[in-house]
């Protein structure tokens, strides 16, 4: 097997059956977090780019969106 095909297989096996456990919405610091993100958030001017380097299954991206409508996850 090539190796391109070996790593999709690990990535979808790992988010399709691992995302209950693994989702940032799962972790016991979410809430806290998206409460962090939104102190330091909510004053950011309407439109204003956001890049989340790292964004896992998009759990907290879904709550970046409410502050901008202009962000880049990878």
């Amino acid at each position: 097997m090539s190796t391109v095909p070996q790593i999709k297989s690990y990535y979808e096996t790992y988010w399709n059956a691992g995302k209950d456990t693994f989702s940032g919405d799962q972790q016991g610091y979410a809430e806290n977090f998206r409460r962090w993100m939104h102190s330091q958030l909510r004053e950011l001017p309407p439109r204003t780019p956001i890049l989340e380097v790292g964004c896992g299954d998009g759990s907290f991206t879904k709550e970046l969106v409410k502050y901008s409508p202009d962000v880049t996850a990878i």
